[in-house]
C-alpha cells in the first residue's frame, strides 16, 4: 500500500476495518454500480458536480526500482546472493526484474485504482480506472467520492484579471472527501454496511464532513474550480503571446526554444527541506549541529553526520546511519507513514527501539502507539495491495 500521511493512513484502515461489499466481477457489474449511483434522485439531489463519469476496468501497477549501486549483494527469496558488480548474470537471473540502463531491480509491485477528471473546470467529466483485483463495492464507492468531492478551497478575494489565483489545493483524502464517502457507503453499499464507515472514522479519528458541509465545500469547489480554469485560460493566451513576440524578434522567424530545467532530486532532500522549513516555523534557525544534539540522545552523531544524511543520494546502508536517519526524522517530527512509505524509514529496520524514541520526541511516540491500538481494535477484513 501506498501512502503519503497518517491522514490516508487514518482513511484506509477505517475503511478496510469494514466488508468490501458485493464482489462486482467485472466491468459491466463496475459499470452498474457506477449508473446506479450516478444516475440516482439522491445523487442528483445532493452532489453538486454534475460531471459525467465513465468507467474501465484497468487500473495500473505501481512498480518500486531500487538503485543498486550501493549494495554489494542482492538476496533472493531462495537465499541465492547475487553479485551486483555483474549486470550480466543479473539480467540472466533476473529477467525483466532488472533494469540494466539504471542498475536497479524492482522490489515491489502493487495494484492501483484511481479517479481523474477528463479537464480542469467544473463540472468536467471523470473518469474512474478499476484495478482488475479491485471489483469490489467498497472500492468503487471510494473513487466515486473521489469525483464528487471538493477539490480546490475557495480563496480569501475575488481574483483580477491578470492575477494568480488564489485558491488552495484540499487534501485528496480529506473531510470533504470522507463526507461524501460516509454518505455514500450509507446510501449504496450492502444494508449489513449501513452506518459502519462512519463509526469507523470516528474509531480512527477520521474528520468527516456531515452532508450539508460537503454540499457547502463542493459549491465554493466548483467556483475555485471555474476561476482557476479562467486563469489557465488567461496564462495560455499569455503564453501564446510571448512565443508570437520572440518569433517576431528572431531572425527567420523561428524562436529559440525556452529551456527549463527540472532540480535534481535525493534521497536526503526531505529531512534537509523539513529541518529548514522547522526554522521557518520555529522563527529562529535549526541548524544540523541542533539536529544533532537530539538525535545524540539516542545515538552518538554529529553535524558532519546530520549533512551526510541530508546530502545522501540513496537510503543509507550502516546500522549506524540508519539510526541516524530514523532519529533525525523523529526529530524533525515527520509524519511517521510518510517517513515509512516514502524514504523507507522504519524502526524495526533501523534498530531502533520506541522507548529510544522517546527521548527525542514523546509525542511522536505517543502517537504511534496510539494508532497501533487503534488498529488492534479495529483490524482489518481486508487487504489490497494497492492505493486508490
Amino acid at each position: 500500500m501506498v501512502y503519503d500521511s497518517v491522514s490516508t493512513w487514518r482513511v484506509y484502515a477505517a475503511e478496510q476495518s469494514v466488508p468490501l461489499g458485493r464482489d462486482l466481477k467485472d466491468a459491466d457489474g463496475v459499470q452498474t454500480l457506477v449508473e446506479e449511483v450516478t444516475h440516482s434522485s439522491w445523487w442528483s439531489h445532493n452532489v453538486p458536480n454534475r460531471g459525467e463519469v465513465t468507467v474501465e476496468v484497468v487500473g495500473y501497477e505501481h512498480v518500486t526500482w531500487t538503485p543498486l549501486a550501493l549494495h554489494a549483494g542482492l538476496e533472493l527469496e531462495d537465499g541465492e546472493v547475487l553479485d551486483t558488480s555483474d549486470p550480466q548474470r543479473l539480467a540472466a537471473r533476473l529477467g525483466d526484474l532488472y533494469d540494466p540502463a539504471t542498475h536497479s531491480v524492482q522490489t515491489s509491485s502493487s495494484a492501483v485504482s484511481y479517479a481523474a477528471p477528463l479537464e480542469r473546470r467544473p463540472h468536467s467529466p471523470w473518469k474512474i480506472s478499476i484495478h482488475p483485483e479491485m471489483c469490489n463495492e467498497l472500492i468503487v464507492l471510494h473513487e466515486l467520492a473521489h469525483c464528487a468531492a471538493p477539490r480546490l478551497r475557495l480563496g480569501p478575494r475575488r481574483r483580477r484579471p491578470g492575477e494568480l489565483h488564489s485558491h488552495s489545493k484540499l487534501p485528496s483524502h480529506g473531510e470533504g472527501f470522507t463526507g461524501i464517502m460516509a454518505a455514500l457507503a450509507n446510501q449504496f453499499a450492502a444494508a449489513a454496511s449501513h452506518g459502519e464507515l462512519t463509526v469507523a472514522y470516528r474509531h480512527f479519528e477520521v474528520p468527516v464532513m456531515d452532508l450539508e458541509g460537503y454540499q457547502s465545500a463542493a459549491r465554493d469547489s466548483l467556483l475555485a474550480e471555474e476561476d482557476e480554469a479562467s486563469a489557465l485560460d488567461e496564462l495560455r493566451e499569455a503564453d501564446e503571446r510571448l512565443f508570437e513576440q520572440r518569433a517576431d524578434a528572431t531572425a527567420g522567424g523561428s524562436p529559440v526554444p525556452l529551456v527549463g530545467v527540472i532540480p535534481e532530486s535525493w534521497w536526503g532532500e526531505d529531512l534537509w527541506q523539513v529541518r529548514r522549513f522547522q526554522s521557518r516555523r520555529q522563527g529562529k534557525f535549526l541548524s544540523q549541529a541542533d539536529v544533532a544534539a537530539v538525535v545524540s540522545r539516542v545515538e552518538p552523531c554529529t553535524r558532519r553526520d546530520i549533512s551526510a544524511i541530508e546530502r545522501s543520494r540513496h537510503r543509507p546502508r550502516t546500522r549506524r546511519q540508519l539510526r541516524i536517519a530514523m532519529c533525525a526524522a523523529v526529530a524533525l517530527n515527520f509524519d511517521p507513514i510518510y517517513a515509512r512509505h516514502r524514504l523507507d524509514l522504519v524502526r524495526w529496520d533501523c534498530d531502533v527501539e520506541l522507548e529510544e524514541l522517546e527521548l527525542i520526541n514523546p509525542e511522536w511516540v505517543e502517537l504511534v502507539n496510539r494508532m497501533n491500538k487503534q488498529l488492534e481494535d479495529r483490524p482489518p477484513h481486508w487487504t489490497v495491495d494497492g492505493e486508490r
